[in-house]
């Protein structure tokens, strides 16, 4: 039986509400306000695998020393308890979780706070369908691929399903089976455009596994 080990954000939870709400407030600290349109453009530029300090100096057009100064806040507050009350599951998520073994469930994710990682994890029940919950702080030098090599020491088939290139690439250099969706914080276009092939929900991706229930 293969174990697998699911990414967050993108994956299971849909934290693309405090992406975008937090760029919102900062920028209308800054007097800046630029309404909803603001909304999907900056999801769409994300999903291409740009970054935030892009998005705010080439398709914002603001000063280089606001761009940094937003970024920075934006780095530093995207993961606080305002922040993160904003997320929640992906309507698939919980019902795919059920048709799998606890004991074959593993949560890997890269958070600056791994306590806060944590309790989303038990404020959503997460914990009660999976067997463990790994967080690799992006600071650190340990890394998603270091926790799935120690998988692939004790299990024979370990899979990864994520949502960005970090996920893919640390996948690969496991030497893991590595599985992604198009559906989080990276597009269709942008997986098409690596010639990797992606999935739209995990649904769609378990029908490729053969011992899938």
């Amino acid at each position: 039986m293969s174990k697998y080990v699911f990414d967050l954000d993108g994956t299971i939870i849909d934290s693309t509400q405090r992406h975008v709400i937090l760029l919102k407030k900062l920028l209308t600290e800054e007097n800046l306000d630029y309404g909803n349109e603001i909304d999907e453009k900056y999801l769409e530029y994300k999903r291409l695998g740009k970054d935030g300090l892009d998005f705010l100096s080439s398709v914002l057009k603001l000063p280089d020393i606001v761009s940094a100064s937003i970024h920075r806040r934006w780095i530093e507050e995207i993961e606080s308890d305002d922040m993160l009350d904003l997320d929640k599951l992906y309507i698939e998520s919980i019902p795919l979780l059920k048709k799998l073994n606890k004991e074959d469930v593993f949560f890997l994710t890269s958070r600056k706070r791994s306590d806060a990682a944590l309790g989303e994890v038990e404020r959503f029940r997460l914990n009660e369908l999976s067997k463990e919950t790994f967080v690799v702080n992006p600071s650190n030098s340990e890394r998603k691929r270091d926790v799935l090599a120690r998988l692939k020491g004790y299990y024979t088939d370990v899979v990864m399903i994520g949502d960005t290139e970090n996920d893919y690439d640390e996948a690969i250099a496991a030497e893991v089976k590595v599985y992604v969706l198009n559906r989080g914080f990276r597009s269709k276009d942008y997986w098409n455009h690596r010639n990797i092939k992606s999935f739209s929900s995990l649904q769609e991706i378990f029908e490729m596994e053969d011992n899938y229930l």
